[in-house]
């Protein structure tokens, strides 16, 4: 069994399948989703008109947790419908048990459970897609080897080699599929540069 004490779940994806219409007047659900575990609530922005199935995908959001949280609570999944002038309304939820994510550090793990209204009738189906991570692996990505500087330097070559970029935020969800052109701009002292775009890149470059 492993030896992991903190760290991250990642949500990388969300599927809402066969919701139950909240709507009064003939119009399609607004769904969005609420997540809560322990202390950690995350919430997705709501797709419109986005009816009875719906994926929130590219997401950028993760929940910062120990092992006993993973062990011993339950992760609430609600699935609202987001309204403009009343209050928004509960089209289903859910709680899982997310101790599976223990014996598969580092994996995307698919969980799906069935959602109950406030009536507990069944409501539809959500799929999460969520990946433990491990807090030494977190910190290992970011370590930097540091060269001891020699006295005697008094000018040289700054050279940045390589830039990697993990779980951009896709600026351009709501463009129907759109994905990132992401560059990057370094400022250091009176440097600057600019990279060249990367097209089409979605959440890694």
């Amino acid at each position: 069994f492993n030896t992991f004490k903190t760290g991250k779940i990642l949500i990388k994806r969300i599927v809402c399948q066969d919701l139950s219409s909240v709507e009064t007047f003939g119009g399609k659900n607004d769904p969005y989703v609420l997540i809560k575990l322990g202390t950690e609530m995350r919430q997705t922005a709501p797709i419109q008109e986005g009816g009875s199935s719906v994926t929130f995908d590219l997401l950028d959001m993760s929940l910062d947790v120990g092992r006993d949280t993973i062990e011993f609570d339950q992760m609430n999944v609600k699935v609202m419908d987001k309204n403009d002038f009343n209050a928004d309304v509960l089209i289903g939820e859910c709680d899982m048990p997310v101790m599976p994510l223990l014996h598969r550090v580092n994996e995307v793990v698919e969980f799906r459970f069935q959602l109950v209204n406030a009536k507990r009738k069944t409501s539809g189906i959500a799929i999460l897609f969520l990946q433990l991570v491990d807090i030494k692996d977190v910190q290992s990505d970011l370590e930097v080897n540091l060269v001891p500087i020699d006295p005697n330097f008094r000018e040289g070559l700054f050279q940045i080699s390589k830039v990697r970029a993990f779980d951009l935020k896709n600026t351009k969800a709501l463009f129907n599929g759109a994905v990132n052109n992401p560059y990057l701009k370094v400022k250091f002292a009176t440097w600057n540069v600019k990279t060249s775009y990367v097209s089409m890149a979605k959440q890694k470059v």
